[in-house]
């Protein structure tokens, strides 16, 4: 049986997300005008992307809507493609993915990464696609509400996010327009808006997209490393004690 996998309509859709990236904000193709062509609400889309197997109707539905056809999203075509006995395993083509680190924002302190992948257990690392150029990447988990605004820009904590290591060179600048960074310092680990990179007096200016939190600086002789943000991964909410 065929299956309809709600991630990798997920994955489609932040790769469509990506190519629109150097347009004019106004122009850009988002998750809330892919939820307005859709016709749903936000609940329902999510919904969708943690489904194991999108009722047929949805799956139909998001072809016509989008203009594209099952392969491109899923990878197979109904015509092609022979029914496959429900216990059989089809192993994953590494030759398109790669196996990251994962840490926990909230857990950490200090420089990160560095570790051996293959030695690491399951629980410390990530499969996740290639799709931008080659460096050092990690999976870190975003931690709290302060990149959280209300909109479809927010990322809530709990979201698992895909970074890569911005190696800075000697007066250099950083690309702070239309980014993200995940900041190693002696103060902590952050993930926040930089929104001024002084290299006169040295510090970078940080913002939350969330308005209760006030901009601060994080001088650039504590900072241990700088990461930027590339895409969400994942997303594994919060469970309060009992």
């Amino acid at each position: 049986m065929l299956e309809y996998q709600g991630d990798k309509f997920r994955l489609w859709l932040d790769s469509q997300f990506e190519k629109d990236k150097k347009k004019p904000i106004s122009e850009r193709f988002n998750m809330k005008k892919a939820i307005e062509m859709m016709g749903v609400s936000k609940t329902n889309m999510y919904q969708y992307f943690k489904s194991q197997n999108l009722k047929r109707e949805t799956v139909k539905s998001i072809t016509e809507t989008f203009n594209v056809s099952e392969s491109e999203i899923w990878g197979f075509d109904e015509n092609e493609v022979p029914l496959k006995d429900k216990n059989e395993i089809t192993p994953v083509s590494f030759d398109d993915y790669m196996m990251v680190e994962y840490v926990d924002l909230s857990a950490s302190a200090g420089p990160l990464g560095g570790s051996n992948v293959d030695l690491l257990p399951d629980t410390k690392k990530r499969l996740v696609p290639k799709e931008f150029d080659t460096g050092d990447y990690l999976v870190v988990r975003v931690h709290g509400d302060s990149m959280v605004d209300g909109t479809d820009i927010s990322i809530p904590g709990g979201a698992e996010i895909l970074v890569k290591e911005y190696v800075l060179e000697k007066g250099e600048k950083l690309p702070i327009r239309g980014n993200l960074f995940v900041i190693c310092s002696r103060e902590g680990n952050v993930f926040k808006q930089i929104v001024e990179h002084n290299t006169e007096i040295g510090y970078l200016r940080c913002r939350s997209y969330n308005k209760k939190y006030s901009d601060y600086n994080i001088p650039l002789d504590d900072v241990f490393q700088i990461f930027i943000y590339r895409k969400i991964v994942g997303y594994r909410p919060s469970i309060p004690e009992i």
